[in-house]
């Protein structure tokens, strides 16, 4: 659990720092030019434009640390694999992975649009997008369908 949480909190920090990094250099300007405290400008000016560029980063993590921790079958997900393994013996090997698999996307699913929720909202109160209200609709897609839409993908 130390291993996983130094881990991760070590990106999370980097994606803090690198977030922070990339408000631009006007904005801390303007801080010295309101006469504002570096901690007041802090929080009131460059946290809120580095939060909206930073909660993507954090969603990948989030979701990078749900598959890749033993831990969460211990906090989360025990139920689901005592289900799956009731389900296995009495169906099969793949229609309990298959269970699984849909489990785990669903949840993942759900991290997506709590994330997207929260850059929408976040982006908003910055003035750099639509209200959470206009763009309900694409909160919707699953993973990964934004650049099929986009014109990512072929």
């Amino acid at each position: 659990m130390l291993a996983l949480g130094l881990n991760y909190g070590a990106y999370g920090a980097e994606v803090v720092r690198g977030s922070i990094g990339s408000v631009p250099k006007g904005q801390y300007e303007a801080l010295s030019a309101l006469s504002l405290s570096p901690a007041r400008g802090m929080f009131r000016v460059i946290i809120p434009q580095a939060w909206a560029l930073m909660i993507p980063s954090l969603s990948n993590l989030w979701i990078q640390l749900l598959k890749g921790s033993a831990i969460v079958s211990t906090v989360l997900l025990y139920d689901l694999y005592f289900r799956v393994e009731q389900v296995r013996d009495q169906t099969g090997t793949w229609f309990a992975f298959l269970f699984a698999l849909v489990a785990y996307y669903l949840i993942a699913w759900v991290i997506v649009i709590i994330m997207n929720a929260l850059e929408v909202r976040a982006k908003h109160k910055i003035g750099r997008g639509p209200a959470l209200s206009k763009s309900l609709g694409s909160l919707l897609r699953s993973p990964g369908s934004a650049a099929v839409a986009k014109g990512g993908l072929a």
